[in-house]
């Protein structure tokens, strides 16, 4: 009668093999926040990019036309476009 040990012989994974597990999960968990990480930081250079463009083109509006023509007025020389909808601080010293 023919045995089959190597069904009935499967070893439990050692210490070394779940360390091994451990670590490429880890690594796995490392790549995945990277890439979420690039993600995040392209969506934010798009949203950065596209307040100073549409704070660049308010600017342009109404300028070298006649009063009333835009809707949109000019924006301060002092507007941080890196720092869209953002309020300037109030420097009235109350």
């Amino acid at each position: 009668m023919p045995t089959d040990k190597g069904k009935d012989n499967v070893q439990p994974d050692t210490k070394e093999d779940k360390r091994h597990k451990f670590i490429n999960d880890i690594d796995a968990m490392i790549k995945e926040l990277r890439d979420l990480t690039d993600e995040v930081e392209h969506d934010i250079l798009k949203l950065r990019q596209s307040c100073s463009h549409a704070t660049i083109s308010n600017q342009n509006q109404g300028q070298g036309q006649d009063k009333g023509a835009s809707s949109w007025s000019a924006a301060p020389e002092d507007v941080d476009t890196d720092k869209c909808f953002c309020l300037p601080e109030d420097n009235t010293g109350r």
